[in-house]
């Protein structure tokens, strides 16, 4: 069966899995507009969302908006799917202007137990 190089789909095709199996398993490229973003990030303003961030998936490190680079990268299963979990150190994260952006919902429960997911600020943390 002839294949295309790049196949036309809607939104519903378009994820990491999908567009990786499809290219592995069958050589084609999906093509199509990307599911809208839900996350809190991407309704709070001035929060940072995933593409404020430089990913280096060689080198398994990701570098925040103020310049930080990662201090640990592991996989976690959610759902069926790998989830990458990337911390910071709290160090760095702490004191920088740029902490309350990251996780805002976490800083102001902080006192009841939350802990920032970027660092583990919080909770005594």
């Amino acid at each position: 069966m002839l294949l295309p190089d790049t196949h036309l789909v809607d939104a519903g095709y378009v994820d990491a899995d999908q567009l990786l199996a499809n290219a592995r398993d069958h050589d084609v490229t999906l093509l199509g507009p990307t599911p809208q973003d839900t996350q809190w990030q991407a309704r709070t303003p001035g929060a940072f969302r995933v593409q404020d961030f430089r990913i280096d998936w060689d080198r398994e490190v990701a570098t925040g908006p103020a310049g930080h680079a990662s201090t640990s990268w592991s996989a976690d299963h959610n759902q069926g799917r790998t989830v990458m979990r990337i911390r910071f150190s709290s160090a760095d994260c702490k004191p920088c202007a740029l902490h309350a952006l990251t996780a805002p919902v976490a800083h102001a429960t902080a006192g009841r137990g939350a802990r920032c997911p970027g660092c583990g600020a919080g909770a005594g943390g």
